[in-house]
């Protein structure tokens, strides 16, 4: 799980720094859910624009991707998740790279993602706490 949070209001982009690992935390659990664990779950990119996403044998999700000249990223998830587009930004970090969707969009597609899934959550109480942090972005931490 990767964040990202910026905040025109200083105390609250310290608070929301405080809190990242929580925040985190609460995400992986709900990524969980629908089978994406850190360590175990594999996205695999091919050249013709298109991901998959597995954990171990069973795969969670595919679609197909594109990535323009400034490294913004749209992920279209195919078939069950097809009504689901991610955009966000693609950066490189030193044992891979990381992609960053807008906070409002990612909870919005966990909220998908896991009531497709079966399951349901709640993001109202982390979404609360970040309200005021409008620069927060989360997604992915991607490693070779």
């Amino acid at each position: 799980m990767a964040t990202a949070i910026s905040s025109d209001n200083t105390l609250v982009t310290l608070a929301s720094s405080a809190y990242k690992t929580k925040i985190e935390n609460k995400l992986n659990s709900y990524l969980a859910k629908v089978g994406i664990r850190q360590g175990s779950a594999v996205f695999t990119f091919t050249e013709a624009g298109e991901f998959t996403i597995t954990n171990g044998t069973k795969q969670i999700a595919s679609g197909t991707y594109t990535v323009d000249k400034e490294n913004n990223v749209e992920m279209k998830f195919g078939k069950v998740y097809s009504y689901l587009t991610l955009k966000g930004k693609l950066a490189a970090t030193t044992s891979g790279c990381q992609i960053l969707f807008n906070a409002d969009k990612f909870l919005e597609f966990l909220k998908k993602a896991v009531a497709v899934a079966g399951k349901l959550i709640s993001t109202d109480s982390l979404a609360s706490l970040l309200s005021d942090a409008s620069g927060l972005q989360l997604g992915f931490i991607l490693t070779k």
